[in-house]
């Protein structure tokens, strides 16, 4: 099931990237927190189905961390806890490339319709995943030398890094696990 078949067919050119953000609380992914974890996974790999690329920041990048990995990628969507879309709506302004809001859990409804106002598109995983069961759409591959993923880390001075990886990294880490 292509979970991301709203941003599938908003993207209709495979051959260019496309970048999906993923922001999480660095203390939900200590505690390995089940819920989390598993709709990040489901999203990561659905998302790798259709040659979307990933992009990682956490919120102890901070509000600026947050808003360059968005404007440095150039990011169209963005994956997001219930609990951070007030953080999100901080930096909204500021990133023109935003074009789909994806939360899991259970969001506020006036935070939602706040962000909606700025970005458009605002859907909660579970809307998502029946969009996907109603629109089924067939795997577009990547290639190994495709943009796999983008981990932003906290430089030790200045912005944040973005750390590449390609399909191709991902398939050679495999080996050894």
């Amino acid at each position: 099931m292509c979970v991301c078949v709203g941003l599938a067919l908003s993207c209709p050119q495979p051959s260019v990237v496309h970048y999906l953000l993923f922001f999480s609380s660095a203390t939900l992914a200590k505690l390995e927190c089940p819920l989390y974890s598993a709709d990040w996974l489901f999203v990561a790999h659905s998302a790798f189905t259709q040659s979307i690329a990933i992009v990682t920041a956490y919120d102890t990048l901070g509000e600026s961390g947050l808003l360059h990995s968005m404007n440095e990628t150039e990011v169209e969507a963005i994956f997001t806890n219930a609990d951070l879309l007030s953080t999100l709506l901080k930096v909204l302004p500021e990133c023109p490339s935003l074009k789909h809001v994806i939360y899991s859990g259970e969001a506020k409804p006036e935070i939602v319709e706040k962000v909606k106002a700025q970005v458009g598109s605002v859907i909660s995983l579970k809307e998502l995943k029946a969009l996907g069961r109603q629109h089924p759409c067939p795997p577009v591959k990547p290639k190994a030398e495709d943009i796999c993923c983008i981990m932003y880390t906290s430089g030790s001075t200045g912005n944040p890094k973005g750390v590449i990886l390609k399909h191709a990294n991902l398939v050679a880490a495999s080996k050894f696990v």
